[in-house]
C-alpha cells in the first residue's frame, strides 16, 4: 500500500468528522505505535513497514459479515445515528491533551530521570567551580591589598563580575541542553530511545536551541516591558519555536516565525489551553507545598529534637525540588501535545513564514527593550533628582537655622564680654548647648571675626544654587544675610541704576 493511502484514509476520515482523538484512538486500537500515529497526524509519515495495519483498520469497520478484502483506501467509521459531527479543525481540550502528555511522559521517564541527573551533576560542578572562583578572586585581592598594590580594585571587582558572567553563560548552555534532550526524548519513537543517541543529538542542538532561546526571552521579554499584552501575544505566537529544531529542523528566528504561522487563527484556542493547564498545574503545586510545609510544621511542633525539624525541612525542600523536576519535562509534553494538534490541523497547508510581519515584530520588542527602559529610567532619575534637590533643600534650610542660633550665641557672648570670641567652640555649653555642624559633611560652620573682636560673619555653604544666588550663605552681627550675588552690591545701588 502507498503512503497516498493513509493519508487519503485520513482525510476520508475527518470529512467524516472524526477529530484527531478519535482517529487517535481507531488507530491505536488497531496496533498502531504512538510515534506513528503522530506521523500520519502531522503528515511527517512516509514509511511502508504499517500497510498491514491499514488493512486490519479497513476489515475492522467494516459491516458485519464482510469478508475480508484488500483496498487502498481503508472505509472509516461512521458517527451514530442522531451525533453530530465534531467540528473540523477543532484542538483537543485540556482533559484530552493531559492523558496523551502522560502516555508520552510514562514512556521515558528513565530518560527524563538521566537527562535530570546528569544537568544537576553540571550544575553542581558549575557552582563549585564559581564558588572556587569566588573565594580565589577575593582571597588574591585580600592579598594584593596586603603590599599595597594598585591593583587591588581591579582584582576585586573585575574578576568577579568576570565569573559572574560567565557562570550565566554557562547556566543558560546547560539549560539549552537539558531543553534539547527532553524534546529529542519526546519526539523520539518508543522503541529506538537510547539515552545515549538522545544525549548525543541533544548535543548537537545546543546552539540551536541556546539561540531559539534567547530570540524567545528577547521578544516575549521586551513585549513584556510594553504593559505584559504583546509580550504575552508573543509567548504564545512563539510557543512552539523549541520544537521545531528538532522536529522541522527549522532553526532561529525562522522556528519562531513558523511557529507564528501554525498559531495563526488558532491565539485563543492556543492560549487557553496553556492558561488552564498551567493554572491547574500551579494550583496542584501549590496544594502540594502547602501539605508539605503543614506536615513540616506539625512535626517541628510535636518533636523537641532539632535533628528531626531540620530532616522535616530538608524533605520539604525534597519534595518540592523533584515535584518541580518532573513538571518541567511533563509540562514540555504537554506543550508537545498541543504542538502535534496544531501541526495536524495545518497538515495539506502550506506554511509560507513571509506573510509574517517579522518587522513589526523585531520593533516591538526592540520599542520594548529600549524606549521603555529609557523612559522608565528617564522617569526614575527625575524622581530621584528631585527627591535629591528636596534633601539638599532640606539641609540647606538646617544650615540657615545653624548659623542663625549661632549669632544669637555670639551676642549673648558679646553682651558678657563686649567682643565676639575668636572661635566657635567658645560659645560652646554656656551659650549654646551643642555646637552645631554642617548636615551633610559634619564640618563646622566658616567663622570670620575681626581682629578687634568688634564684627564677625558666619558662612555656609548651600547644596542648591542657581545663576542669581551664590553657594555661600553668610550672617554677620547685625543680622544682615547675603545669599544672593546680588547682595555684595550697596543698598542704594539699585535706585541709583533708575535714576540713571
Amino acid at each position: 500500500m502507498e503512503d497516498k493511502d493513509i493519508y487519503s484514509w485520513l482525510q476520508q476520515a475527518r470529512s467524516a468528522g472524526l477529530s484527531d482523538m478519535q482517529i487517535h484512538d481507531q488507530l491505536k486500537k488497531a496496533g498502531w505505535q504512538d510515534d506513528k500515529i503522530s506521523q500520519v497526524l502531522t503528515g511527517g509519515y512516509s514509511q511502508q513497514a504499517e500497510n498491514e495495519a491499514i488493512g486490519q483498520i479497513a476489515q475492522e469497520f467494516a459491516p458485519p459479515g464482510t469478508a475480508p478484502v484488500q483496498t487502498k483506501q481503508p472505509p472509516v467509521q461512521q458517527m451514530p445515528q442522531g451525533t453530530p459531527a465534531a467540528p473540523l479543525g477543532e484542538l483537543p481540550g485540556i482533559f484530552d491533551l493531559i492523558p496523551r502528555a502522560w502516555e508520552i511522559f510514562s514512556q521515558r521517564i528513565g530518560v527524563f530521570a538521566a537527562i535530570a541527573v546528569i544537568t544537576l551533576l553540571a550544575g553542581g560542578i558549575l557552582y563549585v567551580g564559581s564558588f572556587f572562583g569566588f573565594f580565589a578572586s577575593f582571597t588574591g585581592s585580600f592579598a594584593i591589598s596586603s603590599v599595597g598594590s594598585s591593583t587591588f580594585s581591579i582584582a576585586t571587582f573585575a574578576l568577579p563580575v568576570i565569573i559572574a558572567i560567565v557562570m550565566s553563560i554557562a547556566w543558560t548552555f546547560i539549560g539549552s541542553f537539558s531543553t534539547a534532550g527532553i524534546v529529542t526524548a519526546i519526539q523520539t519513537p518508543k522503541q529506538n530511545l537510547n539515552i545515549g543517541s538522545v544525549l548525543g543529538t541533544a548535543m548537537k542542538l545546543i546552539m540551536p536551541f541556546w539561540w531559539v532561546s534567547v530570540l524567545l526571552w528577547f521578544f516575549v521579554s521586551g513585549g513584556m516591558f510594553l504593559g505584559w499584552v504583546p509580550g504575552i501575544i508573543f509567548a504564545v505566537w512563539f510557543s512552539f519555536g523549541l520544537f521545531l529544531p528538532v522536529t522541522e529542523n527549522v532553526r532561529g528566528y525562522q522556528a519562531l516565525l513558523r511557529s507564528k504561522e501554525y498559531v495563526r487563527g488558532r491565539w485563543w484556542p492556543v492560549f487557553g489551553r496553556y492558561i488552564g493547564f498551567y493554572a491547574m498545574a500551579a494550583v496542584a503545586l501549590m496544594l502540594l507545598n502547602g501539605g508539605v510545609m503543614l506536615v513540616t510544621w506539625i512535626i517541628g511542633s510535636a518533636s523537641d529534637t532539632t535533628g528531626l525539624s531540620f530532616l522535616a525541612m530538608i524533605l520539604n525542600y525534597v519534595i518540592i525540588g523533584a515535584a518541580s523536576a518532573v513538571f518541567m519535562p511533563f509540562a514540555l509534553c504537554y506543550n508537545y501535545s498541543l504542538y502535534q494538534s496544531v501541526r495536524a490541523e495545518c497538515a495539506g497547508s502550506a506554511i509560507d513564514t513571509r506573510q509574517t510581519n517579522s518587522k513589526g515584530i523585531i520593533a516591538t520588542a526592540i520599542i520594548g527593550w529600549v524606549v521603555v527602559p529609557v523612559i522608565v529610567g528617564a522617569l526614575i532619575f527625575v524622581a530621584y533628582m528631585g527627591l535629591s534637590n528636596a534633601r539638599g533643600k532640606a539641609r540647606d534650610a538646617t544650615r540657615k537655622s545653624d548659623i542663625s542660633q549661632l549669632r544669637t550665641a555670639l551676642t549673648l557672648y558679646y553682651d558678657d564680654y563686649s567682643r565676639y570670641p575668636s572661635a566657635l567652640n567658645e560659645v560652646a555649653g554656656e551659650y549654646i548647648s551643642r555646637l552645631p555642624t554642617d548636615p551633610r559633611s559634619d564640618a563646622p560652620y566658616d567663622y570670620d571675626v575681626s581682629s578687634d573682636g568688634l564684627s564677625f560673619t558666619i558662612c555656609a555653604s548651600l547644596e542648591e544654587y542657581d545663576t542669581f544666588t551664590e553657594s555661600q550663605y553668610c550672617i554677620d552681627e547685625s543680622g544682615q544675610t547675603s545669599n544672593g550675588i546680588f547682595d555684595s552690591y550697596p543698598s542704594d545701588f539699585w535706585d541709583t541704576l533708575d535714576r540713571e
